[in-house]
């Protein structure tokens, strides 16, 4: 059983949405969180259950935690990230141009020439 996990559902009657359904991680202290926490609670729990990822909340005190480390251990649990397929993780991000990444990786010169020869 996971004792840092909380789901909390508040209720907002002057908010758009009347209903706010969040799911709180608390990690306290150096060695709280790694690579395997990232895999387990992170994308298969807390990205698959979510609806959007205002509903995700980690909070952390003393963790030693960063950006760096996640974009590393996001990078080393990318298989599971895939598991979540493509209509999911970009649900996450409704407002990112797909389709303009996709066509500036033909600015990349090894990737063009491998299609166009």
């Amino acid at each position: 059983m996971d004792y840092n996990f909380a789901r909390l559902v508040v209720l907002c009657i002057k908010c758009k949405e009347p209903n706010i359904d969040v799911l709180v991680e608390y990690k306290s202290g150096p060695g709280s969180i790694s690579s395997s926490t990232i895999k387990e609670q992170f994308i298969e729990r807390d990205l698959f259950n979510a609806n959007s990822l205002d509903q995700i909340q980690w909070s952390m005190e003393g963790t030693e935690m960063n950006k760096e480390k996640l974009v590393s251990w996001l990078m080393d649990n990318k298989d599971s990230i895939e598991n979540l397929k493509y209509d999911r993780i970009k649900s996450f991000f409704p407002n990112d141009n797909f389709t303009y990444r996709f066509i500036s990786k033909f600015n990349d010169e090894s990737f063009y020439n491998s299609i166009f020869k």
